[in-house]
Parts: structure tokens; C-alpha cells; sequence
């Protein structure tokens, strides 16, 4: 029943005249979750007028206002025909649908007239990476979430908590990054189109245990004990094909699977957008995605306006409930029409909390509880990062602050947070700058200097220490202290031709480097090259050894993914190209996967497996469990291979094809 205050605001209310046309043009343009019967417009205006002309003598008013609420797409009942209210100061803190539609329309369509450009060819930074799409694979209903595996092993090994096995290349300590492939120590993932396939992984031996064709096509996946959290690739919400695609959303789904291997279906969650990135922390996943408004279209156009309908038929979703006005924020000055959504999701409970920024990320960073999420903003001075921070841990999430910084980042590994400062590597117009950022995210520290009219390559920092590679035609290496965030001080700068594209620490005292040889008056590349440096004294970092693989060696994929440096077990692999002359005298495109060691004398080969050359060929990876190394064939149309070989000398033991 209405209290007193509805009864009040119910009795000033008065139904517009084009209150049904108003209700039948919403229905007809109306996305098709929202579309109801022909034969309820007239019972729904009707109730409009009654609710409006006699809703305290009504006893279940309140209900009917819901009732129609749901038939106006989810908007407030009282809101839609109250007068408009005016956004209130600031850039969040929205009561009302109204007050936000205000914020949005004013904001959209001041931007519009000088950035239409932009919006129209998602030209801020790249946000949609489509992928690579070859062959089809079967979708037929009787397959589609159906276990389609003959006959399942006769046994399966039992699941060993303390095994030895392979993560993913995680930035961050406890923060769980998504891949193609991954392993329990048990079983052995992949995911490739929208197939999924798990083999059962003993000792060497490999067996097929589960092979599933997805509803949709899948890019990345993640492992928390028994599930795995599977995401799409991006999925137009609409049942018919239109010419321009507006209605991409990001779909979860979470399996569990069981002793012998088999995944079952537990849970899905749908986030309106274009997927950007993800992590997964304490068994939380946090979703990125870019959900950019079906009006934009018109951006084109020089008299088009947005309108409020446009904004409500337009606002961030997550399993087709609209966000509330209170958690979605609209900058004063934003840069881009797109709304940046962010969830924190739980597979095993199905609850979700989320939140949405108008403006746009490309890709992002994570520690135990703080997101950032970062994109380019251009600008006449040159480009510029704009980074958005969110708390999110225990299966919250909310806005904490943007700052905007002069330069272009290189990857995830240009940000770092440790004891509570942000440290950002960008590559300032001619110069190269490390910021440090507070709580507040004010600059504190910055340090410029480095690598004039280069561009960085890579960084890595440790604790107080950042190392920065930046390259034009030699590589030189910064060592910098950060232990006093307010003044940061280069300590050495090492020259060396080539530069690396990815370091990690090997041990105590030495980095890792992973990158190209270059010819040093040209700067031109001339294939893969391994670095060790001797980090003993951060004022006199030295290259200790160096190994090239050939001119015609490239990297075979994303490199911060498929280089596995793994200190404990001595070996460094990795996946790459080959072009090797053929009896014909042309050359042949051969992926590789290489398997080293690293002692004192430096770089040893202990064994290759070589994939020869196949269009349908997507990935090659390896992991290893135990003491057996798993290299992994990935291929366009969906299937895999798995070959094991031992861990010393990369002896073949067995294979197996999904």
C-alpha cells in the first residue's frame, strides 16, 4: 500500500495526454526483452490513468506502479511522468533515472559536436579487439552445452593438492589472470572458438575426458578449484542480425567439474559491452567491459540530439536488469559516450555487485582489492592515460578517483601499486616518465629523462625498485630507486643493441629479458633474442649472457602470455616462428615451442617440439605438472593437441586430439 508520501505525489500526478502513445512508441522501439503483447497497451494506459486518478483508494497500487515500471522498461513509475529533475552538482550521486538522464543528455551531446569522430570509429585507444575468426565449427542444437565424447576414461587420477604444476603469467601475486589454456595438476584446459576441452593429465599420459561445444564463442577462461569460469567473446543481444551491431553484451558461464573430468553447467552472467579484460581474486571475477550506447550511431549527424529515451533504453545491464542510477557516475568532462562497466561476479553464489563510468578502458591493472582501469585520451599536447580506480574485494565495487596523465602507457606492466602509491611508466611525447601516485592519486614523485625520442618496450618493477627499457635503435636499460616516492633517482642506464619486451626476475639478483636483436645503426630487428642481467648492484646492472635465436625467428603470439620462466624447475619455454629455407628455395613458416635452461655458462637448449606450418593453427603453448612438459596446439576451427614430453631432455611420452 501507498504511504503518505506516495499518496501525496500520486495526487499531483496527472496523466499526460500521449501517455498510450507515449507507452506504444516505447514498446515499438523497444529492445526485444522489453517488448510485450499488442493487447496490453490499452490495459496499461488504462492503469496509468487509474493509478494516477485513484491510487489511494487502490490497495495494491503499489504494485500496479511496479507492474508498470517492468512494462516501461524498468524506469520508476513516478519518474517518468514527474517533471524532469536537474542533475545534481558533481559527478555521481544520482537518486533518479531523471536526474542521471539530465547528466548523460547534457554531457553527450556537448561532447558529440567535437568528437563524433572518434565515437563513430571507436577511435580512443582500440577498446574492441574482434579476434581472429577462420572456419565455423558446429553449433547444431543437439550440441550445443552437450558433452559429446564417446566414452569417458576408464580411470582418473585423483586430485593432489601439493602438485607441482604451471600458473598462468600472473602480474600480481594472488590476482588469477584469464588464458586459453590452464591446469589444475590434474587436468589440463583449453578453450578455443567455442569449444571446450579438458584432458585428463597423469604422469605424462593424456586422455580426452570432456569435450563441450559452447552456445557461444569463448576468449578466455579462469580456474578456482573445481570451476571454471569460462568468458565469451562479444555477443549481440539481439535476435535478428541488424546491419550495425549495438547490443554486445559479455557472457559468463561457470562449470564445475567432477573427479573424472566431465563439466557441468553451473551458473551464466551476462554484462552489457565489448570484453576488455578480467581478473580473478579470492575466487571473485572482475569483469571489464565497454558498453557503447545504440545512439552513438547518430553521432554523424550534425542536428541529432540524445534524448532521455535514448539514455534509458541505453544504460549498462547486467543480466538484463538496468545498473542503478546510484552506480553509474557521468564525469563533467568525459571522453567518450561509452559507459565503462565493471562487476565483481561470484561463480559458485551467482551474486554480483557492479558499477559503470562514462568514458572507456582498453585494458587493465589489479592488486587483492583496487582495479584501474585505463585507456588513451588525445589531446592537442599529445596523447594522454587516463586511468579510473576501483575498490573492489569482498564482492563490492565502487568508484574511487580518475587522474589523467601526460603520455601513452606500453602495456599492464607500466602500472604498479606498492604501499599504497601508484607507479606509472608512460612514454611522454619525446621523453619517458615514471610517476608516483598517492592515495589520492596526486603526483608525489616523477622522474623524466630517459631514453630521449625513444619509446619504452617493457618494465618490470620490484618492490623499490623499477627497471625501464626503452628503444629506438639500442636498448638501454633504467634502474630506478623509488624508495623515496617523492623522489625517485635513476641509478644506472645500460646500452645494449635490441631491448626487451617482457623481463621477469630469475632468482635473487637477475632479470629475465625476452625481446628482439636490432641492428644498431638501423634499429631494424633482426629476430628473438634472451637476456640475463645481473641485477646484483642496481648501479651497475649488467647483461651477463645473451642468446639469439636467428634474423628469421618472431614472436608467435602475446608474449606476456606464452613465455613461461620458471626458476624452481630451472627452465625457461616458449612459443615462436621460424622461416626455414625449403628444398624449393622458399621459405616456410614453422611454429616452434623451445624448451631452456639457465646456468652459469648461460642459455642451453634442452629440446624442441615443432608444429609445420598449418593456416588452421591458432596457438602453441606449453605448461608443465610433475616432471613432464605439456605442449599444446591450439587451432582455429576449435580443436587441440596435447603432447607430453619429459621435463630434462623433452623425450616424447604421449599425445592426444580433442
Amino acid at each position: 500500500m501507498f504511504g503518505d508520501k506516495y499518496k501525496k505525489d500520486m495526487n499531483n500526478v496527472k496523466a499526460p495526454e500521449d501517455a498510450v502513445a507515449r507507452i506504444s512508441d516505447k514498446m515499438k522501439a523497444g529492445k526485444p526483452k522489453r517488448t510485450v503483447l499488442t493487447r496490453y497497451i490499452a490495459l496499461a494506459a488504462a492503469c496509468i490513468i487509474a493509478v494516477a486518478g485513484i491510487a489511494v483508494a487502490i490497495p495494491n497500487a503499489e504494485n500496479i506502479g511496479n507492474g508498470i515500471s517492468a512494462l516501461l522498461g524498468g524506469a520508476n513509475f513516478l519518474e517518468i511522468f514527474a517533471p524532469e529533475e536537474p542533475a545534481p552538482e558533481g559527478t555521481e550521486g544520482f537518486k533518479t533515472y531523471n536526474q542521471l538522464c539530465a547528466a548523460i543528455t547534457d554531457r553527450v551531446n556537448t561532447y558529440k559536436e567535437d568528437n563524433y569522430y572518434y565515437e563513430w570509429n571507436l577511435g580512443i585507444g582500440g577498446i574492441i579487439d574482434e579476434g581472429v575468426v577462420e572456419e565455423d565449427v558446429p553449433t547444431s542444437d543437439e550440441l550445443k552445452g552437450e558433452d559429446i565424447l564417446e566414452s569417458e576414461p576408464e580411470t582418473a587420477p585423483d586430485r593432489e593438492e601439493n602438485k607441482d604444476f604451471s600458473d598462468t603469467n600472473n602480474q600480481v601475486a594472488g590476482v588469477q589472470e584469464a588464458d586459453v589454456i590452464k591446469t589444475d595438476g590434474k587436468f589440463i584446459y583449453t578453450i578455443m572458438k567455442n569449444v571446450l576441452s579438458v584432458f585428463s593429465a597423469d604422469e605424462g599420459e593424456v586422455s580426452l575426458a570432456c569435450k563441450i561445444i559452447l552456445e557461444h564463442e569463448c576468449r578466455d577462461m579462469m580456474l578456482i578449484g573445481n570451476r571454471l569460469v569460462i568468458i565469451s567473446k562479444n555477443i549481440n543481444d539481439t535476435p535478428h542480425y541488424t546491419d550495425t551491431d549495438w547490443n554486445t553484451v559479455t557472457k559468463v558461464y561457470t562449470y564445475e567439474i567432477d573427479e573424472k573430468g566431465k563439466a557441468s553447467l553451473a551458473d551464466e552472467f551476462v554484462q552489457s559491452g565489448y570484453y576488455i579484460s578480467s581478473r580473478m581474486v579470492d575466487g571473485k571475477l572482475i569483469l571489464v567491459t565497454n558498453h557503447i550506447p545504440e545512439y552513438t550511431r547518430h553521432f554523424y549527424e550534425k542536428d541529432y540530439e540524445v534524448t532521455r529515451d535514448d539514455v534509458l533504453d541505453n544504460l549498462p545491464r547486467t543480466n538484463g536488469n538496468d545498473l542503478p542510477a546510484d552506480c553509474i557516475i557521468v564525469p563533467d568532462d568525459i571522453i567518450s559516450a561509452t559507459f565503462l562497466v565493471a562487476s565483481v561476479y561470484d561463480g559458485k553464489s551467482g551474486e554480483s555487485k557492479s558499477t559503470a563510468i562514462m568514458g572507456a578502458g582498453t585494458d587493465i591493472y589489479a592488486d587483492a582489492d583496487t582495479l584501474y582501469v585505463y585507456c588513451t585520451k588525445y589531446k592537442e599536447d599529445g596523447r594522454h592515460t587516463l586511468i579510473n580506480r576501483f575498490y573492489a574485494k569482498n564482492g563490492d565495487i565502487y568508484h574511487t578517483g580518475s587522474v589523467l596523465l601526460a603520455g601513452r602507457y606500453n602495456n599492464q606492466y607500466s602500472f604498479d601499486e606498492y604501499n599504497g602509491n601508484l607507479r606509472v611508466a608512460l612514454t611522454r611525447n619525446n621523453d619517458n616518465v615514471l610517476y608516483v601516485l598517492d592515495e589520492k592519486l596526486d603526483i608525489i614523485g616523477e622522474i623524466g629523462g630517459m631514453g630521449i625520442n625513444e619509446s619504452i618496450k617493457s618494465v618490470r618493477f620490484s618492490g623499490d625498485l623499477a627497471y625501464v627499457v626503452t628503444f629506438r635503435q639500442t636498448d638501454p636499460l633504467y634502474a630506478i630507486d623509488i624508495s623515496d616516492p617523492a623522489n625517485p633517482v635513476i641509478l644506472s642506464e645500460l646500452k645494449i643493441p635490441g631491448f626487451s619486451t617482457y623481463m621477469q626476475s630469475y632468482g635473487e639478483n637477475k632479470m629475465f629479458g625476452f625481446g628482439n636483436d636490432a641492428d644498431i645503426e638501423t634499429g631494424w630487428t633482426q629476430g628473438i633474442k634472451l637476456s640475463m642481467f645481473d641485477t646484483t648492484d642496481p648501479n651497475d646492472v649488467k647483461e651477463e649472457a645473451t642468446l639469439l635465436l636467428g634474423e628469421n625467428t618472431y614472436f608467435a603470439e602475446n608474449v606476456l602470455k606464452a613465455v613461461s620462466v620458471q626458476y624452481d624447475k630451472g627452465i625457461v619455454m616458449f612459443p615462436y616462428i621460424d622461416y626455414v629455407n625449403t628444398e624449393y628455395g622458399r621459405f616456410s613458416e614453422i611454429r616452434v615451442f623451445a624448451l631452456y635452461t639457465y646456468t652459469e655458462n648461460g642459455f642451453t637448449l634442452l629440446g624442441k617440439d615443432v608444429v609445420p606450418y598449418d593456416h588452421n593453427v591458432a596457438n602453441v603453448r606449453g605448461i608443465y605438472i610433475g616432471d613432464y612438459i605439456y605442449v599444446i596446439t591450439l587451432f582455429y576451427d576449435g580443436n587441440a593437441t596435447v603432447n607430453s614430453y619429459t621435463i630434462n631432455d623433452l623425450t616424447p611420452v604421449d599425445a592426444c586430439k580433442n
